[in-house]
């Protein structure tokens, strides 16, 4: 395999190489925890440069599905998240919450590339759940945490606005005003941002390591979580029900790690970063079924 290929394509090794190095030597880690958030801002900018606003108006042809599909990210399954929340400590718990009222994954349309399934609507999920997160979230973590701690709502929403609307806006100047400079960036787009999330969950392991043996229990729930969001959509009489189900069940852990690192500080980041993790590790018996 290539230098090139590998830094593009194999993700789980930079998280499973920053999470050791993190156990391993978090003093360095340490250095990086509090600029974090600079790294997680080229990710965001990158990955917006993927959506292209117009197939909104291509696609609204499944206007029911996408309805329903926004109705399982932010009314189905952040309701489900609840009782499980209970079972973790209250840190974890807003984690957990935060993660559930996220919009959908920006690389779930490439996984439905890959699949050979609906790509286009992939992407109409992601775009339309990550242009209401700004709203969404916030009402959704407000009204889910109070049993846990008095969330700044409009802090919250700030955070979104800039962490979501002024990349995809930038991208879209870049996209439309730049066009060469886009191709190239689309090419390296992938090996930046996996560095970039290296960089990210090395810090936010760092800050964490003396107890991530607090963490294996949390995986396990999170796990869970992510399994039964995705069967949910599995379970529908439609045609797209994978497509709908991996958009439920693969979530934004990226913006879950930005919004946490900003709003509530690098504990509850951990939840956005054991979600990435455990996507990039349900993901592989997925894509082997689907070869066999």
């Amino acid at each position: 395999m290539r230098l090139g290929s590998f830094l593009s394509e194999e993700l789980w090794f930079f998280l499973l190489l920053a999470i050791l190095l993190g156990i391993l030597i978090p003093g360095i880690g340490l250095y990086i925890t509090p600029y974090a958030i600079y790294p997680l801002l080229i990710v965001m900018f990158l990955t917006s440069l993927r959506i292209d606003l117009k197939q909104l108006y291509e696609n609204l042809s499944n206007r029911n599905l996408l309805i329903l599909s926004l109705l399982l990210i932010f009314v189905i399954s952040p309701i489900l998240a609840l009782p499980f929340s209970f079972l973790l400590r209250k840190d974890l718990a807003i984690g957990l919450i935060l993660y559930a009222a996220t919009p959908a994954a920006m690389a779930n349309s490439f996984y439905m590339t890959r699949l050979r399934k609906n790509a286009a609507f992939a992407v109409l999920i992601t775009t339309t759940s990550t242009l209401l997160s700004p709203i969404a979230t916030p009402i959704l973590v407000k009204l889910l945490t109070g049993v846990f701690v008095n969330v700044d709502t409009f802090s919250l929403f700030q955070t979104l606005i800039k962490y979501i609307l002024l990349p995809l806006f930038l991208a879209e100047i870049v996209r439309r005003y730049a066009k060469s400079a886009t191709k190239k960036l689309l090419r390296i787009s992938k090996p930046i941002g996996n560095l970039c999330m290296f960089f990210v969950v090395f810090g936010v392991i760092s800050a964490s390591a003396g107890r991530l043996g607090d963490f294996v229990y949390p995986i396990l729930i999170l796990a869970v979580y992510i399994t039964l969001s995705f069967l949910i959509g599995l379970a529908l009489p439609t045609k797209e029900r994978f497509v709908i189900g991996f958009s439920n069940g693969i979530r934004n852990g990226t913006l879950a790690m930005v919004v946490a690192l900003n709003v509530f500080g690098p504990d509850v980041a951990m939840v956005g970063v054991i979600a990435t993790l455990l996507h990039n590790i349900l993901i592989v018996p997925i894509m082997m079924l689907h070869r066999s």
